[in-house]
């Protein structure tokens, strides 16, 4: 990619400026090549022209809290890799992102913009950076197997958690007496009020439903209860 310096050579007997934002795309047409972008001044005698360098920076790359919460898996999970993306963004911060990755030069004539462009993405071919989003799936590629067992094993864990807080609940005398739908709503309102881990049985560490509600979950134990009656 050209420098500012190598611009002012080439152009030297034309006026420039620098911008500080791209162009509209949509309103103009893109030489391909830059030598055909240079016989086209010269052609018509154009007498200025205006560039713009981009760039990336450190926060197109790192990876986040936001972006590792769209990957929908528990934080003990997060964990089986959470050190390479720490390593990952640990890298990125040492990047030099003063780097342009595109430069953009136009021309105005007769009211319509020419351009040409030079790229350099040179953190995708040199450093074989990734977007978040891609580098996570990536991860979740590579631990697909060990991801699916630890979800497993949570799982299973959790289910059985379950069944002992239902035979906690079943032998409870005050859920004895919660004979309508009101009572057993407040008999749950006051077991998962301030209860972290009763609450975590239902709710993932991200704030929604693994599957059942509490509520269901109350009634099918009702529904046990008064079997037992029987």
């Amino acid at each position: 990619m050209k420098s500012k310096e190598e611009l002012q050579k080439i152009f030297k007997h034309f006026d420039m400026y620098e911008i500080e934002s791209s162009l509209d795309e949509t309103t103009a047409l893109r030489l391909k090549y830059f030598d055909d972008f240079l016989h086209f001044t010269q052609k018509h005698k154009i007498d200025s022209i205006f560039y713009h360098y981009s760039y990336a920076s450190t926060e197109d790359f790192i990876v986040d809290n936001s972006e590792i919460y769209q990957l929908d898996i528990s934080e003990t999970t997060i964990a089986i890799f959470e050190n390479k993306i720490h390593t990952y963004n640990n890298m990125i911060e040492t990047l030099d992102f003063s780097r342009p990755y595109l430069l953009t030069i136009y021309v105005i004539l007769e009211g319509f913009i020419y351009f040409v462009e030079e790229e350099d993405y040179w953190f995708f071919n040199e450093y074989k950076l990734d977007i978040p989003k891609d580098f996570l799936m990536k991860l979740k590629n590579q631990h697909f197997e060990e991801i699916i067992g630890n979800e497993k094993n949570m799982s299973d864990e959790r289910l059985a958690a379950r069944e002992l807080l239902k035979a906690q609940i079943i032998a409870d005398e005050a859920f004895h007496k919660c004979t309508n739908a009101a009572l057993r709503r407040e008999y749950e309102y006051q077991l998962f009020q301030n209860n972290a881990q009763a609450k975590a049985l239902f709710y993932h560490d991200r704030g929604y439903l693994y599957d059942i509600p509490p509520k269901t979950f109350i009634e099918k134990a009702w529904k046990e209860y008064k079997g037992s009656l029987v």
